[in-house]
């Protein structure tokens, strides 16, 4: 039963990622080459990376840095001096990983577009930490800081990527999410609670 149920799911996945390629090829047919298209497309290929990586998990989990790095090399960002990753290994359940990618991806995304990845001058540093919360449980820190990016005078300027990280973590995952504006650079910080027995860290 166990073999069937894998393969079932493996199924799923494969026609899930098959839609989605889908999808983004009829929004290049129907839509005219401008910077949102582009976005939009650039979130399905995030979505796409979440299944790909669910498929290769007998446990159904995904391991907290391939999630990172996955966002990081799809932004082209591969100077190690300028991007530091950093952390314990946490293997993250299955229905967690798909909107802490896309959190992820929406951070990426600005980063690449005006901040510590579109900047020579900049560096970004992505930690994160486990934490022991009431009754058993643990919640996982993760910190998001650029440094030695010039920012725009004014307030963070509201925008769909700072909606999906507002409203996903405190919604869908039940933590907290501070997305501020530092002296050089955007900091965002999230707490999620998670089960330790759904939840594999290393010992």
């Amino acid at each position: 039963m166990e073999g069937e149920q894998r393969a079932l799911l493996l199924e799923v996945q494969h026609r899930t990622r098959n839609i989605l390629a889908v999808v983004a090829a009829i929004a290049r047919r129907s839509l005219p080459p401008n910077l949102e298209r582009d976005d939009f497309g650039a979130r399905l290929a995030c979505l796409g990376r979440v299944q790909g990586f669910l498929a290769r998990s007998s446990a159904w989990s995904v391991p907290l840095r391939d999630l990172i790095e996955a966002e990081l090399q799809a932004f082209g960002d591969g100077d190690a001096e300028r991007a530091e990753v950093n952390g314990p290994r946490v293997e993250l359940p299955g229905p967690v990983v798909q909107p802490i990618a896309l959190v992820l991806h929406e951070l990426a995304t600005n980063a690449a577009k005006h901040g510590a990845i579109a900047q020579l001058s900049g560096h970004l540093a992505v930690t994160w930490r486990l934490e022991e919360a009431a009754e058993g449980a643990i919640r996982l820190i993760i910190e998001w800081r650029e440094s030695g990016v010039t920012l725009p005078a004014g307030p963070l300027a509201k925008h769909f990527g700072r909606e999906v990280i507002e409203r996903t973590v405190p919604h869908q995952l039940r933590g907290e999410a501070r997305l501020e504006r530092g002296a050089d650079g955007v900091c965002c910080k999230l707490a999620l609670p998670l089960s330790r027995q759904e939840t594999q860290v290393a010992a």
